[in-house]
């Protein structure tokens, strides 16, 4: 080797060791001192992708100076990039994904139904699993044990005292929360033990997939009342999180009540499905989900300021869709549920044609619900979530994620829109929003996840506190109503 190739040798080698190790000291520092909102979150770098970019140009840079011919060095730069994809992979795999949570199935068999025609998608009887909770959420591992009426929890006996359901979405799921510390466990025990609660929710539940298990499931069960928990993202377009999708797969008999789900079976749809099948497996290579995520993130992260958040909330009706349609990505799940956001917490007067038109359509279904239980003989209640990024310090990663960390949301049109409906229909309407705005005044605790966004101990705490205290305030005035 020449004087010339042996000096580029040792200067991309130098290099190379230069900065892998400086990427291993950095993200060494950051996972000892820091909790993951340090330099390496900062940046949005990653020690590995520093590490990937010097196996990939450096190697082949070695290769290309050395006295091989061109065929062999293109074989080895070939062999060298395959190594690091391989390399790369296994690494990722050995880290822990510091912002989000991780399933463990600690029974062997699928958790969930998939295109289910009884209940679109809901836990299978027997099942375990286990929640990792990331870092940023505390770390801890939660055990999930779901019994053979695929509700969490142990088997449910034969009613004894009064008996009270809540079912939502994943905030009634709870996965992230120890059985005894979610909502239905606390408010069982406020309650004395005079009443048995259940819990039960999926996720991205709505209030057709609600409920359709209530008919199916929850009736079984012989409720004195149920509770339906609300969630803005139940209003949102598309057939993955809201009634308006849903409703494209639902057969309905004829009370207009959901009888089952159909899924088409003709050869698109089969392809569809294999395609679907596909990605998931795909998606299962911790490598092509870090690119996946920095490529979609280094397009999505236009972020907002307080300035141009509230400017939007307040802009009228016209002028708010022309922008809407301007920003939003056609078919990028992310940026739908950007104006997802922005679209429910406008003030309810602001709201565009197509919002009222998704929000109708779940007013529907509560409209006979709320029918259908009365005929029964079973209380009906509405209870809304509030958003966490309607407090300024919740569930800050996810804020984040979103461009919004600079602002804190308003009370919103959401509240308006369920609260009038609610009193048309004579539907108790419980608002957690002003419990939780009295809490923060008074206390550090936080009621969200920083990262995963779902409640902590202190929100099912204060939500089971404001339940219980509301259903005692019934008791008391029952006697004298009679």
């Amino acid at each position: 080797m020449s004087a010339k190739r042996k000096l580029f040798s040792k200067i991309f080698g130098s290099l190379f060791l230069l900065l892998f190790l400086l990427a291993i000291g950095v993200f060494s520092i950051d996972l000892i001192f820091g909790d993951g909102d340090g330099i390496m979150h900062k940046y949005h770098l990653n020690p590995l992708s520093i590490v990937f970019v010097n196996f990939v140009v450096v190697f082949p840079m070695l290769l290309i100076i050395s006295k091989k011919n061109n065929l062999s060095n293109l074989g080895l730069i070939m062999f060298f990039t395959l190594l690091t994809l391989l390399v790369a992979e296994f690494a990722f795999r050995l880290l822990p994904k510091k912002n989000a949570t991780q399933t463990i199935n600690t029974c062997g068999k699928a958790l969930y139904s998939k295109y289910d025609t009884v209940f679109f998608k809901n836990y299978l009887p027997n099942t375990s699993f286990d929640i990792q909770m990331c870092p940023v959420d505390g770390g801890q591992k939660v055990e999930n044990r779901i019994n053979s009426l695929a509700i969490r929890g142990p088997e449910i006996g034969k009613k004894n005292r009064q008996r009270i359901i809540l079912v939502g979405d994943s905030y009634m799921q709870s996965k992230g929360m120890s059985f005894e510390n979610t909502i239905g466990q606390k408010l069982e025990g406020l309650l004395e033990d005079t009443v048995e609660v259940i819990q039960h929710g999926n996720p991205s539940w709505s209030p057709l997939l609600e409920m359709n298990w209530i008919l199916k499931t929850g009736m079984y069960l012989q409720p004195d009342k149920v509770i339906l928990f609300i969630y803005y993202n139940d209003f949102f377009t598309g057939n993955s999180v809201g009634d308006e999708g849903y409703t494209s797969f639902c057969v309905f008999d004829e009370n207009g009540l959901p009888a089952k789900f159909k899924f088409d079976t003709d050869k698109n749809w089969s392809k569809n499905l294999m395609l679907e099948d596909f990605v998931l497996n795909i998606n299962k290579s911790r490598l092509i989900g870090f690119l996946k995520w920095n490529l979609r993130n280094k397009r999505f992260r236009k972020n907002f300021d307080s300035t141009d958040t509230k400017s939007i909330l307040s802009m009228d009706e016209d002028d708010f869709q022309s922008l809407k349609i301007q920003k939003k990505t056609e078919g990028e799940m992310m940026e739908s549920k950007r104006w997802g956001i922005l679209s429910m917490l406008r003030p309810f007067g602001k709201w565009d044609d197509a919002t009222l038109q998704t929000g109708r359509i779940t007013l529907d279904y509560l409209k006979s619900l709320n029918q259908y239980l009365n005929e029964n003989e079973v209380e009906f209640e509405l209870c809304l979530i509030p958003n966490p990024w309607q407090f300024e310090d919740e569930n800050i990663y996810g804020k984040m994620g979103y461009g919004f960390e600079d602002y804190t949301f308003p009370k919103g049109g959401v509240e308006t829109f369920l609260s009038e409906f609610c009193e048309e229909q004579k539907i108790p309407f419980i608002s957690l929003y002003n419990a939780f705005s009295e809490f923060k005044k008074t206390s550090e605790l936080k009621l969200y996840f920083p990262n995963d966004g779902h409640w902590d101990a202190a929100g099912h705490q204060v939500a089971a506190e404001t339940i219980a205290k509301r259903i005692q305030q019934q008791a008391k005035k029952a006697p004298s109503e009679e």
